[in-house]
Order: C-alpha cells, then sequence, then structure tokens
C-alpha cells in the first residue's frame, strides 16, 4: 500500500476557513498539519469569488512552482560581492 502511495498525487482538503483575526491559530494548525501530510507542497484556494476561485501553492523547498526545479538554500558564501 505505501509504494502505491508513494507513485500517487491526491489533492486533501485540510479545513476551509474565513480568513479572518480571530482564525489566526486555526489556519496555523491547518497549515502546519498540510505540511506534515506532503511532502512539502501547500495549495490555498480563495473561494471569496465563487465564480473564479483563485489558487496559490507554497513550497517548504526552494522550487519553481511552474516546473517543479528545485535550488539549494542560499547562504551568504553563494554570493560574492568583489
Amino acid at each position: 500500500m505505501e509504494e502505491l502511495l508513494e507513485r500517487r498525487s491526491f489533492p486533501v482538503l485540510i479545513d476551509r476557513i474565513k480568513v479572518q483575526p480571530s482564525e489566526r491559530t486555526r489556519i496555523r494548525q491547518a497549515i502546519d498539519l498540510a505540511w506534515e501530510l506532503t511532502d512539502g507542497v501547500l495549495k490555498v484556494v480563495d473561494l471569496s469569488d465563487r465564480d473564479a476561485p483563485s489558487t496559490a501553492t507554497f513550497r517548504r523547498n526552494f522550487a519553481c512552482n511552474s516546473c517543479g526545479r528545485t535550488f539549494i538554500e542560499p547562504v551568504p558564501a553563494l554570493f560574492s560581492f568583489n
């Protein structure tokens, strides 16, 4: 079963939250759970306009949202100021 899950990707709805200051803790808990359940990809769907929902993708690692190419974490040694 684990082998099957490793090869497949499917969306999981974590929570539906109306964004407002009183929901800050609940939003944080939903984000934390999403990071635990995924390989570092989180998609947020804004349903405020039901006719044209928008999606934002976030990644824990340094990767391109369009092509998936990954990059190493930037460190000061990568930059030359000479």
